[in-house]
């Protein structure tokens, strides 16, 4: 594989399987390296690896709907938002294939959420966890286009109309313990209002000899020698760690309603709830009229901001 340099911007492609499983995603495209334009760098996450061939034919209707235009600034596009005085930054994509992940899916309507920049350097040391959070094991997180690293990430998957959401649609096991309504049931179907569930960046260990995830990191290398030996995700996983039949919810997210207001350009914010680590129970605020936070478009993603 020839290496993406220090001084350009290539695109390499592959075919990229499982050790595992024996399962394709298609052709793989990189990116990285902070050489690319605006466009290249934002959809540059959370992996430099895109699927070359998305999105399929079959979602032109999807990808093309003016609601998701409005949020990622196109519809193959991405676009970086910022609350006014906030120490973070969301980046709302269309179908740009940002957020493609080792089951091959991904690569639409990925929302990311940036927290401050972190103190640790690069390459990172995985962060150990215990007493049942050794899945669950939060960790700071290093852009794909820059090695920029944030002290903590959120993401998730933005929907609008349909009345579902994703990890309903999917589906998993442990939705209907969510405790949330259907997206239909909090104004889902109104003009330019979308829904989307935010989780945490966790990473572990990976044998690479049960599953093969170097073709996800190509040559970015967050945590050196060991990059290939682990494995990152958002964390949509059930706390007891079954994947295929869990029904305990995840650990720690936060569920929001987003409106983009056409006449003043701005996108309002409301958390409908959230789950956190200290307490077992979600909390639930869409019943009280919870409070309203206001983004703005920005002219940088945050990762280009001190270029």
């Amino acid at each position: 594989m020839k290496a993406i340099t220090s001084s350009e911007f290539i695109c390499l492609t592959l075919i990229a399987t499982f050790t595992s499983s024996v399962k394709s995603c298609g052709q793989i495209e990189y990116c990285g390296g902070a050489h690319g334009d605006f466009e290249q760098e934002i959809s540059c996450t959370c992996y430099p690896a895109k699927n070359k061939d998305f999105p399929p034919y079959t979602w032109q209707d999807y990808c093309n709907a003016d609601v998701l235009a409005k949020y990622a600034g196109s519809s193959k596009g991405a676009k970086a938002w910022q609350s006014p005085g906030a120490d973070n930054y969301w980046v709302f994509h269309g179908c740009d294939g940002a957020g493609l992940m080792d089951d091959c899916m991904g690569g639409s309507t990925y929302v990311e959420q940036f927290g401050p920049y972190s103190n640790e350097q690069l390459p990172l040391t995985l962060h150990e966890c215990s007493g049942g959070w050794e899945s669950h094991c939060t960790q700071p997180f290093a852009h794909p286009g820059t090695d920029k690293v944030y002290d903590w990430y959120n993401a998730g998957q933005l929907t609008y109309a349909g009345g579902k959401w994703p990890d309903q649609t999917v589906p998993k096991p442990w939705w209907d313990n969510m405790g949330l309504p259907d997206t239909d049931q909090l104004g889902g179907n109104d003009p330019g209002v979308a829904f989307v569930v935010l989780y945490p960046w966790v990473c572990g260990y990976n044998d690479p000899s049960q599953e093969d995830v170097s073709w996800l990191w190509g040559n970015h290398k967050p945590y050196g020698d060991k990059t290939y030996e682990t494995k990152c995700w958002y964390d949509n996983e059930p706390w007891d760690n079954n994947h295929f039949h869990g029904t305990t919810i995840p650990p720690i997210w936060q569920a929001y309603k987003f409106y983009y207001d056409d006449a003043s350009n701005t996108i309002s914010g409301w958390m409908l709830a959230e789950k956190t680590s200290d307490h077992k129970e979600p909390f639930y605020y869409y019943q009280n009229n919870p409070d309203p936070f206001v983004l703005q478009a920005v002219g940088s993603p945050p990762w280009l901001a001190e270029e």
